[in-house]
């Protein structure tokens, strides 16, 4: 349970989207972390700049006995029906997105820029989001109804309620 679940997140969802050879390499390097790593209790997931981390953070928090992984975009085996993890996902306005990309990086928004930060988007689980928003395993959360309103944590709560009792 002293795993770095961001670390091995990362390096699961982002290395090779293919998962043979993430089992390799998390394998080699976790052995004996092997099925949480490869079959979480839950996986938070969601573009960038989309609340994750704020996500992840909560989930970990409200969920301590339970393994909690982060990353940006899902392999084919986290899409399958052999996987059997809950999926939390975050979702924003890809123009809030990703203008807040732009200033997190403090560039100047040119058309160039603008395209950089539109593909980078595109890249990081916005198309792994439409394909798997209608699954029951996924719980999606809106980055406009939780983010500076945990006055407002009945969106969450009820929310994850449900949806943990699944």
């Amino acid at each position: 349970r002293d795993l770095d679940s961001s670390l091995v997140g990362s390096e699961m969802c982002i290395r090779d989207r293919t998962g043979i050879e993430m089992m390799k390499t998390t394998t080699e390097k976790f052995g004996h972390y092997k099925r949480e790593i490869l079959t979480p209790s839950l996986i938070q997931f969601g573009p960038p700049r989309t609340g994750s981390t704020l996500l992840w953070n909560t989930l970990r928090t409200v969920q301590p006995n339970q393994s909690v992984i982060k990353c940006h975009t899902l392999n084919r085996f986290q899409k399958s029906s052999f996987c059997r993890s809950r999926i939390v996902a975050s979702i924003r306005n890809p123009l809030d997105s990703i203008s807040s990309s732009i200033q997190r990086y403090e560039k100047t928004p040119t058309l160039k820029v603008i395209d950089e930060q539109l593909e980078k988007f595109e890249k990081n689980g916005v198309w792994d989001l439409l394909e798997m928003r209608s699954k029951s395993r996924v719980l999606i959360l809106r980055y406009e109804d939780f983010f500076n309103n945990w006055g407002n944590y009945s969106v969450f709560s009820l929310s994850w309620m449900r949806f943990s009792s699944q």
